[in-house]
């Protein structure tokens, strides 16, 4: 099924008023707490629970189609309501959708819901590239059933981290949007169908299947971000280190090193999730792209800014190698997979583009 463009960018172009209003139109209810707060939710008779969020980081409603590529800073998570509210309903698939407001700020208000009948599993539409996350929901059950038809990732936050207390399994799929939260955000047609494809697949092997989850609790429980808070592990991070090179990891309480380093964050090499840090000893410091600031790239080109950077030692060869911004390793053109007419890294599995 293509892609209604049009739709797209009306849904794109709408502030996060308009929005709601739209999920009204359908016959959804918009609810608000005592500090108008507000979260949306429409009942479409389904076991299935779809979540988005109204709220961007970027104003601007520029938008532009090139050839493969559709260009809007407003992507995330506009993308992820237009795949809910239109793109999937013309599939057959309809889903009960939430949603929220102020994930970009890390104040989602999917804390709010209280739904009045159980869901057989959660999924958002709210992730960059191809693959999914599952954050703190990684029962086996769950995970065998996703790794059938998606590259499980790492991710961070989203909507669905919030919903823990619902005891269902939850997934975020990515919808082929990149560059998330810049003004030079695009989206991959290819990947938005294939990934549309893989979800469509998955939806209708399992929708009548339940996917019961066990809430996090202590250190891997996610703790709701404040006004005076730059991180949500604030409370963690002021105790964490044991030395100058040692952190205590948020999510599962054991020590990890800054050597696993994924951007401007660090990784567990524990429990493989992630988290942000506020320091760089001095160790690293060498590591950090003179451009943008960002940390940890020991390879030749930037991930974050795609600017050369001087700091990091140069590969000879490099120019005959391909590139991955995904996992930010070089391999040889020959071991590209290839399939459904895209070309995947062979590390990570992510869709390769070329903008």
């Amino acid at each position: 099924m293509k892609i209604n463009v049009k739709k797209l960018k009306s849904i794109c172009n709408l502030d996060p008023k308009s929005v709601f209003k739209l999920l009204e139109k359908q016959g959804g209810i918009i609810s608000q707490d005592k500090q108008g707060n507000k979260h949306g939710y429409l009942d479409n008779d389904s076991n299935i629970l779809a979540v988005c969020h109204v709220d961007t980081v970027q104003s601007s409603q520029f938008f532009k189609i090139k050839k493969e590529l559709i260009l809007s800073p407003r992507l995330d998570d506009r993308l992820g309501i237009y795949t809910s509210l239109f793109h999937l309903p013309k599939m057959g698939i309809k889903l009960d959708i939430l949603l929220t407001d102020n994930e970009e700020i890390g104040q989602t208000t999917a804390s709010n819901f209280v739904p009045k009948k159980d869901y057989h599993w959660i999924v958002g539409f709210d992730r960059k590239g191809t693959g999914v996350v599952l954050y703190n929901y990684d029962s086996v059950n769950w995970k065998n059933a996703i790794s059938d038809f998606f590259a499980i990732q790492q991710g961070t936050y989203s909507d669905i981290s919030e919903l823990e207390d619902l005891k269902i399994s939850a997934v975020n799929v990515g919808i082929g949007y990149h560059n998330e939260h810049s003004k030079d955000a695009y989206m991959v047609k290819k990947e938005f169908l294939y990934q549309i494809e893989c979800f469509e697949k998955f939806y209708k092997k399992y929708k009548n299947t339940v996917f019961p989850h066990v809430p996090s609790v202590g250190f891997g429980k996610w703790t709701k971000w404040t006004n005076n808070d730059s991180i949500p592990y604030d409370s963690y991070w002021k105790d964490a280190h044991t030395s100058e090179d040692i952190v205590i990891c948020p999510h599962c309480g054991q020590e990890t090193d800054y050597e696993n380093l994924q951007g401007n964050n660090i990784i567990c090499e524990n429990c493989l999730q992630s988290f942000p840090f506020d320091s760089i000893p001095d160790e690293i410091e060498d590591t950090v792209c003179y451009y943008c600031d960002s940390i940890g790239h020991k390879n030749k080109n930037c991930a974050n800014c795609r600017e050369y950077n001087s700091n990091i030692e140069e590969c000879d060869e490099v120019e005959d190698l391909v590139y991955c911004p995904h996992c930010e390793n070089y391999f040889e053109p020959d071991d590209i997979e290839f399939f459904n007419e895209l070309d995947y890294c062979p590390k990570c599995y992510n869709v390769l583009t070329k903008v």
